[in-house]
């Protein structure tokens, strides 16, 4: 770590930044051990140990592991902390944190010529450099002067350093998860199926996750650091040794009331295991499904870096919304499922799971908060048991798209694929900062559940390619910050830790062959995906096809993929085409048949080498039409002699006849032109009254058109419509005329009819004379 902070600031900032930064971090440093020695010492020795343990799975190798992850994820912390309290004091210095690129070479160039300060050759020998290795340095520098492209702000610098050491301690979090996994789950069973199974919050735990959560909301972040590290260490026994730390014979104890007797570990990374709760003279044996039993252990982890990074003094608020995400993750991940229960009359010591389970909740009474200890939980019980649908975004997928490889250059978008659970997400901040050293921001107003998937594809980047390159890696950092949806729930939780922003991170590194055919243009290249037909009854079967566009000479083969959206969840689907040179093709993939009305979304991709096209929509599931009409009752308008720039209010009297209700849209328009609509829910065998306005801005008669539509999701279908006249006057006129002739063509001669007829609306009697001229 010395080296990284030495190299990095020496060769941009030179001088005097680097003594004052030097100076600052390692004054907090020295209070323990060196946290820049620790990182190294903990990063050699856990890639030794990760290559050891794997290769033969040994206990006490894989315990020693998980116990260097440790120390290198609390090590992580530290230093992301030490690098934040480095900005702060930087700021108060007063020292320069912003550079221009032509300050910067200019700097590069005084090294040029005189070589480095000897100050900063000072501060490099204190950070146990050699002359050697100083040389080396400013030979880099004077070799790389020319190469200095753009202004560089430290103090961005240093946030991204302090966050990336936080990215660190997920990764020793990952690798210790690893471990576990590597040395329990070798032998693991078929995990049971779900059909309805009651989910909560692992029992095991509830009491000390309740606690952690109050803490967590109140900000007391000493005792939440205590709390999920007794919760880590507890799980780590639980999956880890079968046990809980606490003496007690066979039956282990896990609270005043629970008892385990005896756990197996599934493919799926999950756990199943079986306890007895004793109470009131009875007992009841339950046996419960853990299905993220490891991630959950992970994300403790998580949950662990980012408090204790907060409470060794990192004041960023990006790490508080950060912990409001793992914090919601960590909450779903500890949800268990109830998959036997039953009352006993004396203990049983030991259940084997081994063989198939049975479903079987029968009557026993479940309380989803089975640890409360109040008999009416408050609102942070009720958030932290998982009562209360708050949504969460996951980013679910991050790809490089290749987009051009020339002249010794590749351009290429960040295609960043977002998912809303449990309910609406809003405020979507996505930042992508990409190694090219470039970045990109965009924004989402809202995402709602049913969207399914939602990409975000990035501005374009450039990357220069080494000479004699054949394969490039491209990597950098996604970060969402968003706004969870608490609507619809009471307004008391609103202010709670769980409706706050949060911000949600991916790291992404891809590895690109740059040998692709050069025929091929990406931007000559269309694809769509088209559901027939778009809008179905529920029960009906809808068929996908796929369509290609091609305008380059040469064709080629692509992969296709389509992820569906349905009623009980999703359906996925692929294959491989040939796209023939300057043609289309079509092709139908996927058959399906849903059985619930609602609107569901579709993406489908099309991929060749690393690229990929991508299309997102709709389709509209409503119900089988039963017997019935939408009528247009009567159009009235007030005044019923309308002047010009005077406001008309329109009365549409629309009936629905079917059964059911129907939630219908009133549009009004004025000679061809949409001017107002209305929408309301009409109920079923009755009539509802709609308003809309007008303001007329000419004399004479105009022509009214009502129509009626149903509206289905995000459909609207055309289902009544009637027109009307209406006849305007200005201020100063008091009667209208209106002339008719017929017939209003003659061939070789005939009579013609002249009708006219006039309006008085004035109240006094007024005389008219009219008269017919050749």
């Amino acid at each position: 770590m010395k080296r990284l902070m030495g190299v990095i600031i020496l060769v941009l900032l030179v001088g005097s930044t680097l003594s004052v930064i030097s100076a600052n971090t390692f004054v907090v440093a020295q209070a323990t051990e060196d946290p820049y020695n620790m990182f190294w010492e903990i990063l050699s020795k856990e890639a030794e140990l990760v290559v050891e343990a794997n290769r033969t799975g040994n206990i006490t190798i894989i315990k020693e592991l998980i116990r260097n992850s440790q120390l290198g994820a609390e090590n992580a912390a530290n230093l992301s902390a030490l690098i934040w309290i480095s900005i702060e004091e930087l700021k108060k210095t007063g020292v320069k944190l912003y550079y221009t690129e032509a300050e910067l070479k200019e700097m590069a160039n005084e090294i040029k010529e005189n070589g480095l300060p000897e100050e900063t050759k000072s501060v490099l020998r204190e950070q146990g450099w050699n002359e050697e290795e100083i040389k080396s340095l400013e030979d880099y520098i004077v070799r790389h002067s020319d190469d200095i492209k753009g202004d560089f702000n430290m103090t961005e610098f240093l946030e991204d350093l302090s966050l990336a050491f936080v990215e660190v301690g997920y990764k020793y979090n990952k690798y210790e998860a690893w471990a576990l996994k590597r040395a329990r789950w070798t032998n693991s069973l078929t995990p049971p199926s779900l059909s309805g199974d009651t989910k909560m919050i692992n029992p095991l735990f509830y009491d000390i996750w309740l606690q952690l959560y109050r803490e967590y909301n109140s900000q007391n972040f000493d005792n939440a650091e205590t709390l999920i590290k007794k919760l880590k260490r507890a799980t780590y026994l639980l999956l880890f040794e079968k046990r809980v730390e606490t003496p007690s014979g066979e039956y282990v104890l896990i609270s005043p009331t629970y008892k385990l007797i005896s756990l197996n570990w599934t493919k799926d990374e999950g756990v199943v295991f079986t306890v007895i709760k004793i109470g009131s003279g009875v007992g009841i044996r339950e046996t419960y499904y853990w299905p993220n039993a490891l991630k959950a252990y992970e994300l403790m982890g998580n949950v662990y870096t980012l408090v204790k990074s907060i409470n060794l003094g990192n004041t960023n608020p990006t790490l508080r919304r950060m912990l409001n995400q793992k914090m919601a993750e960590l909450g779903d991940a500890l949800n268990v499922y109830v998959i036997y229960r039953e009352i006993i009359k004396r203990p049983i010591y030991y259940i084997s799971i081994s063989s198939p389970i049975r479903n079987n909740i029968g009557s026993v009474p479940l309380d989803r908060r089975a640890q409360r200890t109040s008999s009416e939980p408050d609102e942070i019980e009720k958030v932290a048991s998982g009562e209360y649908s708050i949504g969460k975004l996951v980013i679910k997928d991050v790809q490089v798209l290749t987009k051009k490889i020339d002249n010794g250059r590749i351009s290429y978008n960040v295609k960043i694929v977002l998912v809303a659970e449990s309910n609406i997400v809003k405020n979507i901040r996505v930042e992508i900062k990409d190694s090219s050293g470039d970045k990109d921001e965009k924004y989402i107003d809202i995402i709602y559940p049913q969207d399914g998937e939602t990409s975000i594809v990035s501005k374009e980047f450039t990357l220069n390619i080494p000479d004699n390159s054949k394969k490039i890696r491209i990597s950098g950092n996604v970060m969402v910050t968003y706004t969870p949806g608490c609507g619809n729930l009471p307004t008391s939780i609103k202010d709670l830790a769980a409706c706050q922003d949060r911000t949600t991170t991916r790291e992404y590194s891809e590895i690109i062959d740059i040998s692709r055919d050069p025929e091929i243009e990406y931007d000559k290249v269309k694809f769509e995906v088209v559901p027939s037909p778009s809008t179905v009854e529920e029960g009906k079967t809808v068929l996908f096809k796929i369509k290609v566009k091609n305008d380059n000479s040469q064709g080629f083969t692509a992969r296709y993929s389509l992820n569906i959206r349905l009623p009980e969840g999703e359906k996925s689907c692929s294959g491989e085409i040939f796209i023939p040179g300057n043609g289309e093709f079509e092709k139908g993939t996927c058959k399906i048949n849903y059985s619930k009305p609602g609107t569901y979304g579709y993406l489908g991709e099309l991929s060749y080498k690393n690229y990929i096209w991508d299309y997102k929509g709709y389709i509209t599931v409503i119900r089988e039409s039963p017997k019935g009409t939408i009528r247009i009752n009567s159009i009235l308008w007030e005044p019923e002699v309308p002047k010009v720039n005077r406001q008309v209010n329109f009365k549409v009297e629309v009936k629905n006849e079917y059964d059911t209700s129907k939630t219908l849209l009133v549009k009004l328009f004025i000679d061809g032109k949409e001017i107002d609509s209305a929408q309301k829910v009409v109920s079923g065998n009755s009539a509802e009254e709609f308003s809309l306005t007008w303001v007329p801005s000419t004399s004479g008669e105009h022509d009214v058109l009502v129509k009626v539509y149903e509206v289905i999701g995000n459909q609207k279908l055309q289902r009544a419509e009637r027109r009307d006249t209406v006849a305007v006057v200005s201020g100063r006129e008091g009667f209208l005329p209106k002339l008719e002739a017929f017939p209003q063509e003659l061939e070789g001669g005939g009579e013609v009819t002249f009708l006219v007829e006039v309006w008085n609306y004035n109240s006094d009697r007024i005389n008219l004379k009219g008269f017919c001229e050749r």
